[in-house]
């Protein structure tokens, strides 16, 4: 916050009565930065995501594919009936 109020500060006395232009411009750019940051957080977060959605489907998996290989043994052992 206080990065916000500098700016705020720096736009609207020094620089917008020297130059509105030069305010617009510096407001314009900081907004910019803004947008480019909050994007890249945006991409960490969704990075972070993926890969924890790819270790759940990964341990899922393996515990599907382990529960279908306890089944076949059992089966095979005549533990299940089965008809």
């Amino acid at each position: 916050m206080n990065g916000l109020l500098a700016a705020s500060l720096y736009l609207g006395v020094l620089l917008a009565p020297s130059s509105p232009w030069a305010a617009g411009g510096a407001g314009g750019d900081g907004a910019a930065d803004h947008t480019v940051q909050k994007a890249a957080a945006f991409a960490r977060i969704r990075e972070w995501l993926a890969k924890r959605l790819t270790v759940s489907q990964v341990r899922l998996g393996s515990r599907i594919t382990e529960d279908h290989q306890g089944l076949r043994l059992l089966h095979s052992l005549g533990q299940l009936g089965g008809g």
